[in-house]
């Protein structure tokens, strides 16, 4: 990186950024290494630390990189974070948008359905597993359950071997980060997983999509609603528990 010539048109910390982008880039560097100390930094590009600092934290807030104060700076490994915090913003600033975030998740992973009815005995396991840990988390707080559930869809999103899009997937997951506390609520969330997983196991892909659709837009559908969509279903994994 050559030094930055200050009577250019952009801003000096604009062009800190844009030349530590391409510092990164010719380099090769991957998530996870360690960017030079601040003091080579600043030497190599001729300001002073106050304005690297700033140009850090302005990767460090897009995504691309993350501080780790008296250890350095790194590039980031999980490049959607900043994706969560915006898509939270909207969602409280503007409650109207719930329905649009949900159909962009439900677009996500009803993606992945086909993909997952294809998972050989061993990758179904793993799933199946995590239905019944989810079930199984009734005397867990909130946001442990709410955990399990987004690992047992991530699982799912998984099946389509497409690393970006689970990273991507993983941001909307954690928007339904809010359960019902009641023992009825927790029962009727599991029995959605385990009717889910049914019909994509049958490859009953249709009414997978369906069963996800109203998972999503209820998050803890009644008993009823259920029974609605698919009786026989409902009243297998009622006897299975």
């Amino acid at each position: 990186m050559k030094p930055i010539d200050k009577t250019e048109r952009y801003t000096l910390t604009e062009l800190i950024v844009r030349n530590l982008k391409t510092y990164i880039l010719d380099r090769e560097m991957k998530p996870g290494d360690k960017l030079p100390a601040e003091r080579e930094l600043c030497q190599t590009l001729g300001v002073s630390r106050a304005v690297l600092r700033e140009a850090l934290r302005s990767l460090e807030s897009a995504g691309l990189l993350q501080i780790r104060h008296g250890e350095g700076s790194y590039v980031a490994v999980h490049f959607f974070n900043p994706l969560y915090e915006q898509l939270h913003f909207i969602q409280r600033m503007a409650p109207n948008r719930q329905r649009d975030l949900q159909g962009i998740r439900y677009l996500i992973e009803a993606s992945a359905i086909e993909s997952a009815s294809r998972l050989d005995a061993r990758a179904w396991d793993e799933r199946v597993e995590l239905a019944e840990r989810f079930a199984q988390s009734a005397g867990l707080d909130v946001a442990s359950r709410s955990e399990l559930d987004a690992r047992f869809h991530l699982a799912l999103i998984r099946s389509l071997d497409n690393k970006t899009l689970e990273e991507m997937a993983e941001a909307f997951l954690r928007l339904n980060d809010r359960f019902d506390d009641s023992d009825e609520a927790h029962r009727a969330h599991a029995r959605e997983h385990d009717l889910y997983l049914n019909a994509i196991r049958e490859g009953n892909l249709e009414l997978a999509k369906t069963l996800l659709e109203q998972h999503l837009t209820t998050n803890c559908s009644t008993p009823p609603s259920i029974t609605r969509l698919c009786p026989v279903m409902y009243d297998e994994a009622r006897e299975a528990r």
